[in-house]
């Protein structure tokens, strides 16, 4: 049986290589250890990417949407109104919006009424208008407010108008009766 072929680099200054024939199987237990490290590489990169996908969906799902000032203004509505959540009121509303008290004092008022009345408000809006100039916007929304006292549904309608601005996405800054 003829030997294999010897492969030898060799490079004059240097030390003369051990010659290993070509085609030599690598030891069993160092081809194993090649195989698990390159198994393990690829698993830990899976990972990593499985992580960082994750993160990317859970950040976009959970981000506050104000990509427009209506959805702004519902978002911040629904917050205040309906999930009494100031807290989450103030991902939609703009940093220092003092001009915000009217929206507010109606909540307080609404909550004062359920107490006295022994009866829940609802809130309730349908389309709003927007009329928008560059990063500034008014918003105009008909509020319904709902509720039953002694066995006799009542309703009450109340115009409002929102003065939105783009800070990092649309944000609400005032709001007012417009009766």
């Amino acid at each position: 049986m003829a030997q294999p072929p010897m492969r030898s680099e060799y490079t004059p200054g240097s030390p003369p290589p051990i010659p290993v024939p070509a085609g030599t199987p690598m030891p069993p237990g160092r081809r194993l250890r090649v195989t698990l490290a390159i198994v393990g590489g690829m698993v830990l990169l899976l990972c990593m990417g499985s992580v960082g996908m994750a993160y990317a969906l859970y950040d976009n799902a959970t981000a506050p949407d104000r990509s427009a000032p209506d959805v702004a203004v519902d978002n911040y509505l629904r917050a205040l109104l309906i999930e009494r959540d100031d807290t989450a009121a103030a991902l939609y509303s703009c940093r220092g919006a003092d001009r915000l008290d009217a929206i507010k004092e109606f909540r307080e008022d609404l909550q004062s009424r359920e107490k006295r009345f022994g009866s829940e408000f609802s809130v309730q809006w349908g389309a709003l208008a927007v009329n928008a100039e560059r990063d500034l916007a008014t918003v105009r929304a008909e509020l319904k407010i709902s509720t039953v006292v002694d066995d006799f549904p009542q309703t009450d309608l109340q115009a409002w108008t929102f003065e939105t601005r783009q800070e990092d996405g649309w944000r609400v800054c005032g709001a007012e009766r417009a009766d």
